[in-house]
């Protein structure tokens, strides 16, 4: 194999980003070329090391005239019309050519690692690209994904059909693989995420005998409806205050998700949180962005990490910071319990005084979880390299 074309990264999520990086660190350590598509492929060009850089098909661009017919129909008839699952007459005829001439001149079409292909996101517009790419007798892999869960009928039959002419079905955690064995018969994997690959390039991981925490960096984002939010923001408040008033903890918020204008941006939503912190002298949000070498330096300097954002957890990892993640998805939990320490895993759904609990409880047994870390990862990373070479290079 001498060159791959990788589509579906998001290089403004500090977390896809780790994934992609690690991913490329892969393939150049194999003298494999690498070309990326993704929807922002200028900032892809000023950040990663790819042989080009092109914009991701599904990611289409609508006319002016498009976009007027698309607002007034959601505006004054109610209808909301998805662009992007139409074909679009408007599309440039040389972008399209172009993404199909360099996925057919690669040797393999790499969807990058990530937990997209499920109902919460909309999954048509990806399975309408897969579709014309396998058509086109494309060799496609899906690498590192988490899956599912697929509640509508309609996205089971067209996962399975995908999977079905998959070159590789690749895993990133034991629920995910658990579902895509029921599905079918298919050529499925497992491994640990691909970010953990980081470890090999970077070199980053420091020992750390932590003999009490004080520094504590937290992470919480928006998901799914304002009023879950709510709930989010009331039991993410409580938590910080009881860990700034009856721990001493100093808080910083800090996010893979921030920073980038027109993009989401977990700051904004912590600055909820803030207003009902009652010691605000002791709470400290980070909005600046981080690539993905910059966010594990920047979580050394934290004794712990508590956070959503999963990548958040894993790049905390990498550089030796014990990290507690709280789960709203189960992608966290199929990680936690596959890395062994699945307690280090909250949920979403959990109320404020459940976290407290279960923080209070890791917290006595903090040195005996800090010195896991460091094998932690050494073994992920090897057997993320391990799974890649015997996928891409045997």
């Amino acid at each position: 194999m001498k060159s791959v074309f990788v589509i579906n990264s998001v290089p403004y999520n500090s977390g896809d980003l780790a994934l992609l990086e690690a991913l490329i660190y892969f393939f150049e350590s194999n003298s494999i070329k690498v070309s990326a598509a993704s929807d922002s492929p200028k900032f892809l060009e000023q950040i990663a090391e790819v042989e080009q850089s092109i914009l991701d098909l599904h990611k289409v661009e609508h006319s002016r005239i498009m976009n007027y017919v698309s607002y007034g129909l959601e505006k004054f008839c109610g209808i909301n019309l998805d662009l992007h699952i139409l074909k679009n007459p408007f599309l440039s005829i040389r972008k399209k050519k172009k993404y199909f001439q360099t996925a057919l001149q690669a040797d393999a079409i790499v969807s990058a690692p990530g937990g997209y292909l499920n109902d919460h996101y909309s999954i048509t517009e990806r399975l309408l690209v897969f579709d014309s790419l396998l058509k086109k007798n494309a060799k496609l892999y899906l690498i590192g994904q988490s899956y599912g869960p697929f509640e509508k009928k309609e996205s089971i039959e067209s996962i399975k059909k995908l999977f079905n002419k998959c070159s590789i079905v690749l895993s990133r955690e034991s629920f995910s693989f658990a579902r895509v064995n029921k599905l079918g018969s298919f050529k499925s994997a497992i491994c640990p995420d691909i970010a953990f690959l980081l470890h090999k390039k970077l070199k980053l991981f420091k020992v750390k005998k932590t003999t009490k925490v004080k520094r504590v960096a937290v992470s919480f984002r928006p998901w799914k409806s304002d009023a879950l939010n709510s709930i989010t923001i009331e039991k993410a408040s409580a938590l910080c205050n009881y860990l700034i008033d009856e721990l001493h903890f100093e808080i910083t918020f800090i996010s893979t998700c921030q920073g980038i204008a027109d993009y989401i941006d977990d700051s904004k939503f912590c600055g909820e949180i803030l207003c009902k912190i009652t010691n605000k002298s002791k709470f400290v949000i980070n909005k600046e962005y981080h690539r993905p070498e910059e966010l594990i330096g920047a979580y050394q300097n934290f004794d712990l990490y508590i956070g959503m954002r999963m990548h958040g957890a894993i790049l905390s990892m990498l550089g030796g910071t014990l990290a507690i993640n709280i789960a709203y998805e189960e992608k966290s939990h199929g990680l936690y319990k596959d890395l062994n320490i699945k307690e280090l895993c909250l949920d979403l759904s959990n109320s404020s005084q459940e976290w407290i609990t279960a923080i209070e409880k890791i917290l006595k047994n903090f040195a005996m979880y800090e010195n896991k870390l460091e094998e932690i990862v050494e073994q992920s990373s090897n057997q993320v390299f391990s799974k890649l070479e015997n996928i891409f290079i045997d």
